[in-house]
């Protein structure tokens, strides 16, 4: 739980906190502070406040309230449908149930145990419940106490009996010894529930009276709540509403915070809705989480935001919005900057990820915590609104893991070596429970989670993975470069001796410098640098293939293309479509003679995003990964290898504005993704301590130039850095002070 939400969840269930809130709400210099707090308790999910109808029958019919008009059928909620609420809202943490709106909810003959299924779904859960008090006996009292009902707010609306009668047209006494019994209940069981809080309307009849009321229940520790009178939408009419001071109108942030359910199961947009007619959704056809993330709310939304609340007839004659502060600063209003986690919501052109659009929002266990690939997906998908797991190995959890510490995460687990399948596989299943997909990121979790599809399988979780047979495929050099070939790609000249007789033919008519490397890197932990080695001539090029003979027992070797590195990005379903994909360029690399980029820039060569998806597509391939090309000094593009995974330079795509983690995820979930083959041209990714590193290296071999830009691009704006950022600080320490402390053993 946040601690927003926590502040929150004491704020509406504290007398000493709702008296904070109101400060706070009331005091200009506040406001600022008030409008960051209430931003941050949006969630765009699922809303954290909600009203559930229980019913819509009442036992009074009140001066103030239109529902004596209303056509809505009178019924009460099915219990089905509320355990449906409750079982949905328990995937997105504590929530505020209010159990009311245009009844009285004492009627539901199972109001009790709505309460109960409430707090037993989540403990820090809050359940409200607004009403008029006649029907509160004993029993009630005794129930709600017993069961941990937080706040019980019963709108007494006078201070003598005459004014309650003409209000309300019933008897003042038997609500206030109601109260009354309640407090003393309580008192006696010394318990701190239910928060008691008592209500009072500012009208023409009751105007004389406040101070009264205010003194009255005060002296007895409750909270008094005093609000203006509500039109309902123009339906009633007050004198009092003419002598209140005339307000510049503001977006009401109901439309953000707090929808309703009525006791039929449709979602209305507010809790002024008492008519029902403007519907978000229906809870018998489709999910709250739907509803709140539907086409119309988020055009309700836009219109506040521009002062067009006359378009929407609930809001033209609505005051409800003076009850309520103004949530958002004068540039949201204006549309030129906004939160990221408002933005998608707010513009006229929706740019959140598909996901917020379809409601698909997911829990996502991520594997490789202490890899900053997976660092880079963490935050994407954070970033797409998914809850997030994380999970690493033992052997590589020396030191604090980096993505264990980022704001994203919600929780994490250490695993044992894979190499223990069946232990590893065990506490993975137990750390993925609850959650909709597993993605994998380095290559031997991809194996690992691929050979286990069916038992992940059978606890509802997808995984985010190529088949065995696929990943086999394409991750062993040669049969990629066989695919290449077939798809009219030019590759390099490539041997794979099986013998040292072989090996002598082969190095008797290479053309050096050569490369030779690892065939399939399947099976081993070992960084990008020490997976090949550059041979100058047959001496080094014996001594790099012996070396590799003993981790695997047919070493590649590849004549060495001389050219700049370019790299094409995909997102494939697997039937001949390219859902996602972009290029890059390499501007600087360590090891700097070839290794991981440490400074690249998108691109966009038509002639490389052509050979790339073809490539694709000619293997079959389902899944995201990184074709790698050099382009060589006559303009040529040649494939050297594909990492059928989420790759290192994954930022530079989010810089870009193409979250692959996200749209991956909802693939292998299931989700309809639809192609988007757009990126931007230009965006720059820099990773500060390898391109340091580099920088120092080009240095000692007398690059004076290429060192010298190392240096000067520290003061290029436009450049995002990989692993540090100022949204998400703690990975990039924890990163940082990984390299000063002690090394874990292995490497990834």
């Amino acid at each position: 739980m946040s601690l927003p939400a926590r502040v929150l969840q004491w704020a509406r269930s504290s007398a000493v906190g709702a008296e904070l809130k109101r400060k706070i709400k009331t005091t200009p210099a506040l406001q600022p502070l008030f409008k960051l707090f209430g931003q941050r308790i949006i969630d765009f999910r699922f809303p954290r406040t909600f009203n559930a109808e229980p019913t819509n029958a009442c036992n009074l019919s009140c001066r103030m309230c239109p529902r004596g008009e209303s056509a809505r059928e009178i019924g009460n909620m099915e219990w089905a449908l509320f355990e449906k609420i409750v079982a949905e809202a328990a995937g997105y943490g504590p929530r505020n149930f209010t159990l009311h709106k245009d009844g009285e909810p004492l009627i539901h003959p199972r109001i009790v145990d709505m309460v109960r299924l409430i707090k037993k779904s989540n403990p820090l859960n809050t359940a409200y419940i607004s009403t008029n008090g006649l029907l509160l006996t004993r029993e009630l009292s005794e129930a709600f106490i017993e069961c941990g009902l937080d706040i019980l707010h019963v709108s007494i609306g006078a201070a003598t009996p005459e004014t309650y009668k003409k209000v309300r047209g019933a008897s003042l006494e038997r609500v206030e010894e109601n109260t009354l019994r309640l407090l003393e209940m309580k008192r006696r069981a010394k318990s701190s529930v239910p928060n008691v809080a008592v209500q009072i309307i500012m009208m023409e009849e009751t105007k004389n009276e406040i101070r009264q009321f205010v003194r009255k229940w005060r002296r007895r520790g409750v909270t008094v709540s005093v609000p203006g009178f509500l039109t309902w939408s123009g339906a009633v009419d007050d004198p009092t509403l003419r002598q209140r001071p005339r307000t510049l109108r503001y977006p009401c942030h109901s439309l953000w915070t707090a929808p309703s359910i009525n006791w039929d199961g449709t979602v209305s947009i507010c809790c002024v809705d008492w008519e029902a007619r403007e519907i978000l959704g229906d809870l018998n056809k489709e999910s709250l989480a739907d509803a709140w993330n539907s086409e119309k709310i988020r055009q309700y939304r836009r219109w506040h935001l521009a002062g067009e609340w006359d378009k929407i007839p609930i809001c033209r004659d609505c005051n409800y919005w003076q009850e309520v502060p103004d949530l958002f600063y004068f540039w949201q209003k204006r549309k030129r900057s906004m939160k990221p986690r408002l933005r998608g919501a707010l513009k006229i052109r929706d740019t959140r990820p598909e996901n917020t659009r379809n409601g698909a929002f997911l829990r996502i266990c991520i594997t490789d915590g202490n890899n900053r690939t997976a660092l880079a997906a963490v935050r994407a998908l954070g970033e797409a609104g998914h809850d997030l797991v994380c999970v690493e190995q033992e052997r590589f959890a020396k030191n604090t893991p980096i993505c264990f510490v980022s704001r994203h995460v919600k929780r994490a687990a250490i695993l044992p070596d894979i190499t223990d399948e069946e232990s590893s596989l065990s506490k993975l299943l137990k750390a993925a429970a609850g959650c909709d997909v597993v993605l994998p990121v380095s290559t031997n979790m991809l194996y690992f989670c691929a050979r286990h599809v069916e038992k992940f399988a059978a606890d509802g979780i997808a995984v985010a993975s190529p088949t065995v047979g696929m990943l086999d495929k394409v991750n062993e050099k040669p049969s990629f470069l066989s695919i290449a070939e077939s798809a009219g790609v030019s590759t390099p000249r490539s041997y794979l001796p099986e013998n040292g007789n072989e090996f002598e033919e082969v190095a008797g008519r290479i053309r050096f410098p050569a490369i030779v490397k690892l065939a399939s890197d399947r099976g081993l932990y070992l960084p990008p640098w020490e997976r090949y080695r550059m041979a100058e001539n047959a001496d080094a090029l014996r001594e790099g293939w012996e070396r590799f003979r003993k981790l695997n027992p047919r070493p590649l070797i590849q004549e060495f293309v001389d050219g700049d590195g370019y790299g094409y990005f995909f997102l494939s379903d697997g039937e001949g479509n390219i859902l996602r994909e972009m290029c890059h360029r390499r501007i600087r690399e360590y090891p700097v003679d070839g290794g991981p980029s440490t400074m690249c820039i998108t691109v966009r060569e038509p002639e490389l995003l052509g050979l790339g998806r073809e490539t694709v597509i000619a293997s079959g391939f389902r899944g995201v990964g990184m074709v790698e090309f050099k382009r060589t000094k006559d303009g040529r593009f040649v494939a050297l290898e594909i990492n059928p995974r989420l790759w290192g330079s994954l930022p530079l795509a989010m810089a870009a504005g193409v979250n692959f983690p996200d749209a991956w995820a909802r693939l292998a979930r299931g989700y309809s993704v639809k192609p988007d083959l757009r990126y931007r041209v230009g965006a720059k990714v820099r990773f500060i301590a390898h391109d340091i590193r580099g920088g120092i290296s080009s240095f000692r071999r007398g690059w004076f130039g290429k060192a010298f830009t190392v240096f000067t691009d520290f003061f290029r704006c436009g450049v995002r850095e990989g692993v540090i950022t100022f949204k998400d600080p703690s990975p990039g320490i924890t990163y940082v002070l990984s390299r000063i402390l002690p090394q874990r053993e292995g490497g990834k």
